[in-house]
Order: structure tokens, then sequence, then C-alpha cells
């Protein structure tokens, strides 16, 4: 179990790049996930990611630049 065992993250930006990075690592500390992007291509990835290292991860599309 890592340190944010139980806890929930949200992650912005998670289909790619430092999103992603941040998603992965927060896995891998025990956090479970609520990842979104603007577009889902990258999402599934980053979720079948997490869930290879023993992670949870939902996904959702959301434009955090509009109300």
């Amino acid at each position: 179990m890592g340190i944010l065992a139980g806890q929930v993250a949200i992650i912005t930006g998670a289909s790619r790049g430092l999103g992603r990075a941040i998603a992965l690592k927060l896995a891998e500390e025990g956090a479970n996930l609520l990842i979104v992007a603007r577009s889902t291509d990258g999402l599934e990835e980053t979720k079948k990611l997490v869930e290879a290292r023993g992670g949870r991860a939902t996904v959702a599309r959301v434009d955090t630049s509009k109300e």
C-alpha cells in the first residue's frame, strides 16, 4: 500500500505529458484517480497504464476552460 491508499485524486490534462506522469505516480502511491482532459483520445491509454500498475482510474471528458 502506498502513502495515498484510500485517497482520491483528480488529474486534469491526464491524456499525455505531465498530467499522465502525475497520474501514474499517484496511482503507484495507491490513489484512486479521476483522470480528465478535453479529449478522451489519450485518456483510455492513461487508464490502461494506471491499471497495469495496479491502480484504479475513472475517465471523464472535461474542458476546464468552460463553466
